[in-house]
């Protein structure tokens, strides 16, 4: 994984946070260039220069990355999902991403892991560059009428095309409990 889109960068200008399990920083790591002498990469909170393997991203995590100007991205290599990619969420909010190379409609996600669903158990949450709330969607499952999928604010089904994520783009989810996960389509390129 590296920075690019950038003409010169200035120590601790664009870095990763890693978060725990109840979204608390746990680690950071700050992308370096040196120019000058052909050297580039990720440092530790130490200093200490990343080894290849030290650090990995698991699909559909998601990580805060801050960077001086939206001209930075950051790019990663790994193979290309075929399969669906299961993201396990937890008790309470938990950012993810989408894992995915392409575009993910939302209504092309499902929600597995409960025997039932209570009305607005779990939903998405869509924060702003603020990071306050601009909109909710929420899964429904009515087992005896074979219905399930997205609900908007208003309880109106959610049309395809309505919202679609992203490759990498991070959003809050709110399961009740460590049995719900959200399905990603695998991709077929």
């Amino acid at each position: 994984m590296k920075v690019v889109g950038y003409d010169e960068v200035a120590e601790g200008e664009c870095f990763v946070q890693i978060l725990d399990s109840l979204g608390r920083g746990t680690a950071s790591y700050y992308w370096y260039d040196l120019p000058d002498d052909g050297l580039y990469g990720w440092l530790d909170g130490a200093d200490e220069p990343v080894t290849q393997g030290q650090i990995t991203f698991a699909p559909g995590e998601a990580y805060w990355v801050k960077a001086p100007s939206a001209s930075y991205s950051i790019q990663s290599a790994g193979q290309v999902p075929n399969a669906d990619i299961e993201v396990i969420l937890r008790n309470g909010f938990k950012m993810i991403a989408n894992p995915s190379p392409v575009n993910v409609d939302l209504n092309e996600i499902t929600v597995t892991g409960y025997d039932e669903v209570a009305e607005g158990e779990c939903f998405v949450q869509i924060l702003d560059s603020l990071g306050r709330g601009t909109a909710s969607y929420y899964w429904y499952d009515l087992p005896d009428d074979g219905l399930y999928g997205w609900l908007d604010g208003a309880d109106e089904p959610v049309e395809a095309g309505a919202l679609s994520f992203t490759p990498g783009e991070g959003v809050w989810v709110k399961a009740p409990n460590t049995n719900y996960n959200l399905v990603f389509p695998g991709v077929n390129l």
